[in-house]
């Protein structure tokens, strides 16, 4: 704490004469060339791929959700409170799926979604 600071890891390897790590690039993906027919068909397939990864949104809230949607199963079939951002709803827990709830009050479908969820509860 008190000596000098301490050395980055690339200048002691230089000063003690052992080469410097460097970073490993991945190799390069196979092309085939553009005559054979498996390369043609996978071009057509490969341009909806990218056009769909960009209207997607990042498998970010996916994980983020995925405990408490664990948690929303766990109340199926039974009457809950769900607390969300514009208002508070109660009725039965139908379907939990990846991105809303679907919750049954007054005999009306409502499907939630999860973003918008601030709390959910069993409800008395």
């Amino acid at each position: 704490m008190y000596g000098p600071p301490p050395v980055p890891p690339y200048r002691f390897s230089l000063q003690v004469g052992i080469p410097p790590i460097l970073p490993v690039r991945e190799p390069a993906p196979l092309r085939r060339d553009s005559t054979s027919r498996e390369s043609t068909r996978e071009s057509m397939h490969d341009e909806p791929k990218r056009k769909e990864s960009c209207t997607r949104s990042s498998g970010y809230s996916h994980h983020f959700y995925k405990p408490f949607l664990l948690h929303a199963q766990r109340m199926m079939r039974r009457r809950v409170e769900v607390g969300t951002t514009s208002c508070k709803l109660v009725g039965e827990l139908r379907g939990v799926f990846s991105d809303h709830l679907l919750l049954v009050v007054d005999g009306r479908e409502c499907h939630v979604r999860v973003e918008q969820i601030v709390y959910i509860t069993p409800a008395n």
